[in-house]
């Protein structure tokens, strides 16, 4: 029993004008797909050139455009985020070791028994600790100096 409705379509029948246009611009906007998915756009540009290459000339050509763009765009925001890690990084690293040199140089002179107070600190708002021998310096609750026993 055949069916005398249905004209079967050959996989190479030439695309009618409105469905070329169709068709090239679903290719474009299969970039949106890469909002949802992150990486499927230039798959689905892939796949429509893939399927219609040989069945429109126009087809293929935008779909081939839409594809390289988007492999364009995304080696390109690689390169991009790349560079901007390094640099941050670079930049970070920087202003950390800028920031610890005056706790290395506090810890030297706490290391040498050297007497220094905080450039922001007097020394009414610093308190001596009593002990026995040498003297510490208490700064709020967390900081002990050792300085000289003699004011």
């Amino acid at each position: 029993m055949s069916n005398q409705y249905s004209t079967p379509i050959s996989p190479s029948a030439p695309l009618s004008p409105s469905d070329e246009r169709t068709w090239a611009m679903l290719a474009h906007l299969s970039i949106l797909i890469n909002l949802v998915s992150g990486i499927l756009g230039p798959v689905a540009a892939l796949i429509i050139y893939l399927v219609y290459k040989d069945r429109s000339r126009y087809v293929a050509y935008q779909s081939l455009q839409a594809l390289i763009f988007q492999l364009v765009a995304w080696v390109g925001a690689g390169i991009i985020v790349g560079a901007s890690w390094a640099i941050v990084g670079v930049l970070s690293a920087i202003i950390v070791g800028i920031c610890l040199i005056p706790d290395l140089q506090r810890l030297s002179a706490c290391f040498h028994w050297e007497r220094w107070y905080m450039v922001f600190l007097r020394e009414s708002s610093v308190h001596r600790v009593k002990t026995s021998g040498t003297g510490w310096l208490a700064i709020g609750f967390a900081v002990l100096i050792p300085v000289d026993p003699t004011p």
